[in-house]
């Protein structure tokens, strides 16, 4: 359906990631240069799934956090609009891992994005060429400390992003209620 195709991750258009990279330029100004997207992942509360829907392991959607939940890796641009989302794992996978089964992953692994472009996620993630993640701990030196801060600065961009989508769309300010197999439409049609 042509109206549920408006989520596009532009790589193999050098001209769309470059305007994509001007626009994290912009939150830098320019210091932190080859963003093209800021990564991350969410859950969304739902209902206690039916048994059969989830081939009889309920359990793995039944978070750390107490409720049981649909999860999602969004990746989007500095105005917070969604280039990619995946939703192929359940909610009680590590962010990390939910990212190794994305098709993003896929495709920067396959060489696929351009060379001197990066996303950027958090200290959840690896730290790669093309997948860039905070350095851990305190007493950082003065560089890994100003990679942070910039990196941070671009991250911000995907938390606003499911700020806005949770607030944008009252579905989400309670329990999902719909059938199991409808929830990722539902999502995705919000994004």
């Amino acid at each position: 359906d042509a109206v549920l195709d408006n989520i596009h991750f532009p790589l193999g258009d050098e001209a769309k990631l470059r305007e994509l990279e001007a626009g994290f330029n912009e939150l830098s100004k320019g210091r932190f240069p080859g963003t093209v997207a800021a990564g991350d992942g969410v859950v969304f509360r739902m209902q206690s799934p039916m048994k059969e829907a989830t081939d009889g392991d309920v359990s793995s959607f039944f978070t750390r956090k107490g409720y049981y939940a649909y999860a999602m890796q969004g990746f989007v641009d500095s105005k917070c609009r969604f280039l990619n989302i995946s939703m192929r794992i359940a909610s009680t996978s590590h962010d990390s891992t939910a990212y190794l089964v994305s098709d993003l992953s896929e495709a920067i692994r396959k060489g696929r994005l351009a060379e001197w472009a990066h996303i950027v996620l958090d200290e959840a993630y690896p730290n790669k060429d093309q997948e860039l993640s905070s350095y851990r701990g305190r007493n950082l030196d003065v560089w890994d400390d100003a990679f942070n801060y910039f990196l941070f600065l671009h991250r911000q961009c995907v938390e606003r992003a499911f700020g806005i989508l949770v607030q944008r769309w009252g579905i989400f300010w309670r329990a999902l209620r719909v059938k199991f197999s409808r929830i990722p439409l539902r999502i995705r049609v919000c994004c």
